[in-house]
């Protein structure tokens, strides 16, 4: 911690603290959009998940890392921590994470992998997007199908997430293989692959409502009894939001 600095803020009723590196400031663009994404996913993550399951949320702004827990996310560099596709993605493990939360490791990546489309038509006319504090802005979604286009990348040959669509094709979520202690992270890849297809599959064609929805019951459900979400817990929830 002596190379960072603390910045803290209370965000929607959370205590978030940065450790910013010490040669940057919140000016910079890096520390400046990430605190602008910040806010907006703590805003809809609490609208669609609930409140934020942990007092405090640390943010260390660490290099090229990305990785998180509840409460705690390491991600840095330029295009990391203001990046508007990774940074909502390790936020939302704070809900979604590991054997914590979820029996099975679809719903731990799946979630959290999808979380950037289903939040981007709220953040997208809030925030003023431009090119020094983001790199890589994302479409508007009142031009461009952005779940459309996440799915048709990942199911259609010729495309770079193909294999990755491919398997999702081929399985179910009883076929998935498990993530044990030893787990390869090839295994891991195609969880988080097949959690976040079915996710934007569902909401083309149930809405995103009724995903959000689902996933919000699902996690409900963990907070109440300290239940490991399962694969039944989301599938009844999501049957019960479409009946």
């Amino acid at each position: 911690t002596d190379n960072y600095q603390s910045v803290e803020e209370k965000i929607e009723g959370v205590e978030v603290i940065f450790l910013i590196p010490n040669n940057l400031t919140v000016a910079d663009p890096t520390i400046k959009g990430g605190i602008i994404l910040t806010k907006s996913w703590l805003k809809y993550a609490q609208k669609y998940f609930g409140l934020y399951p942990c007092k405090k949320l640390y943010i260390v702004t660490y290099e090229n890392e990305a990785c998180a827990s509840p409460g705690d996310v390491f991600i840095g560099g330029f295009g990391g921590f203001n990046d508007p596709y990774l940074l909502p993605h390790e936020l939302t493990h704070s809900y979604f994470w590991g054997y914590q939360t979820s029996q099975t490791a679809w719903l731990t990546e799946g979630p959290s992998s999808a979380i950037h489309l289903l939040m981007l038509g709220d953040m997208y006319n809030e925030i003023s997007w431009n090119n020094i504090d983001f790199p890589w802005i994302p479409p508007n979604p009142s031009t461009t199908n952005v779940f459309l286009n996440s799915f048709t990348e990942g199911t259609t040959p010729g495309w770079s997430k193909y294999e990755k669509g491919k398997v999702y094709l081929e399985k179910n979520s009883c076929d998935l293989e498990e993530e044990t202690e030893g787990y390869s992270e090839a295994i891991h890849e195609i969880n988080a692959a097949w959690g976040h297809l079915l996710l934007v599959e569902l909401t083309l064609k149930f809405g995103k409502q009724t995903v959000i929805d689902t996933l919000h019951a699902v996690y409900e459900k963990y907070r109440y009894t300290n239940e490991k979400i399962t694969d039944a817990d989301f599938y009844k929830a999501f049957l019960y939001y479409i009946a």
